[in-house]
Order: structure tokens, then sequence, then C-alpha cells
């Protein structure tokens, strides 16, 4: 309950925080997907 009150006290940091985690998604994807694609092609040999 703590993590959320300090949150809820500071809205810049939230928006910092959601900022970072938007500028992150597409790598994070990115990473996954070539994985998945990678694997998939190695299985199909």
């Amino acid at each position: 309950m703590q993590i959320t009150e300090a949150l809820l006290s500071e809205p810049g940091d939230i928006w910092r925080f959601v900022q970072q985690a938007v500028d992150h998604w597409p790598r994070l994807l990115a990473v996954h997907f070539t994985r998945h694609s990678t694997r998939v092609n190695i299985d199909d040999y």
C-alpha cells in the first residue's frame, strides 16, 4: 500500500514512469517477436 501512496503523492513521477514504460515497450516487443520468429525458423528446418 505504501508504494501506491507514494506514487499517488507524486503525479509527475507517475507520468515519468509511464513514459519510460511506453518508450521501452516497442523494444521489448521487438526482442520478443524476433526471438520467437528465429525459434520458429530453426524448428522449420
